[in-house]
């Protein structure tokens, strides 16, 4: 009958909860670092998808058995996909690209065809000269620059265009000092962090680009997308 100022402790001990303790749903308490996030995730995204679907035909399968198959056949084959679409949401994942999920739009699917600020990051992301010097930017690691001497690195004609495409990402800050008598002004990347939601756009617009329509795991809803 241990002093319940030790329970904290004995679940350390244990690694367990402390309603373990008293016989409550006992679960191993499972620590993932940052750097393994990415993994743990793929594998809980391909572990649901075997439990969702890839049981269908077999049930006498265990479910170890269907993930250790699935598992073989995305590593065999890198175009393998699998998917689950239904009116409220989509979880897509291919191995070489990672896992894809979304929520139904409160207006449905089709009025993301109709925002206009999504619109506008996809033309920005359409101008050659800005994902040129956004390129070269990361590319050398600038920790600030001129436009003009980006546009000579980049051979870019049009410096006043490309000022105007840094305005509309958001990504940098400018500031102007004063050099030799002249203002100059100096430009810095200062939102990185936004810079995953750019290159996820770009990742699937690629795999939009390469699709082949094959499926490990599939299950379609025939309302997708209307609803």
């Amino acid at each position: 009958m241990p002093d319940i100022l030790l329970l904290p402790i004995l679940a350390d001990v244990f690694g367990v909860r402390i309603d373990a303790l008293f016989g409550k749903n006992a679960q191993a308490v499972v620590c993932v670092s940052a750097d393994d996030v990415l993994d743990a995730a793929c594998g809980s995204l391909r572990r649901i998808l075997t439990e969702a679907v890839g049981k269908r035909d077999d049930e006498d399968k265990s479910s170890e058995k269907a993930l250790a198959e699935y598992e073989r056949a995305l590593s065999e084959d890198h175009r393998m996909r699998s998917a689950v679409l239904r009116g409220h949401g989509v979880v897509y994942y291919r191995e070489a690209l990672g896992g894809l999920l979304l929520k139904r739009p409160q207006d449905g699917w089709p009025s993301l065809l109709q925002d206009a600020q999504a619109a506008k990051i996809v033309a920005l992301l359409a101008n050659e000269d800005f994902r040129k010097a956004l390129f070269a930017i990361l590319n050398a690691g600038m920790a600030a620059f001129t436009v003009p001497t980006l546009c000579r690195t980049c051979e870019i004609e049009d410096a006043q265009a490309l000022e105007a495409a840094f305005a509309e990402s958001r990504l940098f800050k400018s500031q102007t000092v004063r050099v030799e008598e002249q203002d100059v002004k100096i430009y810095e990347l200062v939102c990185a962090h936004r810079l995953a939601m750019l290159f996820a756009v770009l990742d699937y617009a690629k795999e939009f680009a390469e699709f082949q329509d094959m499926f490990y795991y599939y299950w379609g809803d025939s309302d997708f997308p209307r609803k």
